[in-house]
């Protein structure tokens, strides 16, 4: 593979080590929008970074982003990687916490090592690159976040609840609490 273009190294630069995360916390979000605004500036590419803050709802942004990267470590269970599937947007994120859950790596998107920047490179490449690798991946996750976490596995999982508690009523005779 050549050597990535510069906006693939300046994308893997704005992104803060895993140190910085608690950084994070007790600093206001806008003073990493406006390091990040300074960094793609001074790399000569502030036309080509869109820091959009929080919108809703997120269908019509969601389906505009070419690829959604998640560089976070920790999170328990990402529904932004869901909605980003269930919309056909590729997704490149760490492999820890929640994210393996979701994303079955090569196939319905990508897992990097935590805390590895540069480890965003190669997949984010290779989707932009690759039209028809971009098309799969994107069309992979739309069907598995729809099999897994779409309105009828969701329903059919609340009628079994039903059913159980049912079943159990009528074979106690007895009414039980459901927590």
């Amino acid at each position: 593979m050549s050597r990535p273009s510069t906006r693939f190294i300046a994308a893997t630069q704005i992104f803060r080590s895993p140190a910085s995360c608690s950084e994070r916390q007790t600093r206001p979000s806008e003073d990493f929008d406006l390091e990040a605004i300074e960094l793609a500036r001074k790399l000569g590419i502030a036309d080509k970074i869109h820091l959009m803050g929080f919108r809703q709802p997120i269908a019509p942004c969601m389906s505009g982003v070419d690829i959604l990267l998640v560089p976070a470590i920790n999170e328990p269970f990402g529904r932004t990687i869901i909605e980003a599937m269930m919309y056909g947007t590729p997704v490149i994120a760490t492999d820890h916490g929640g994210n393996p859950e979701a994303i079955e790596n090569g196939v319905t998107g990508f897992l990097v090592e935590p805390e590895n920047p540069q480890a965003f490179v190669a997949p984010m490449e290779l989707l932009l690159k690759n039209a028809g690798e971009w098309k799969h991946i994107s069309e992979q996750a739309r069907v598995s976040a729809l099999a897994t976490y779409g309105i009828k596995p969701h329903v059919d999982g609340i009628v079994s609840i039903y059913q159980r508690i049912l079943e159990r009523k009528a074979t106690d005779g007895e009414q039980h609490c459901v927590d």
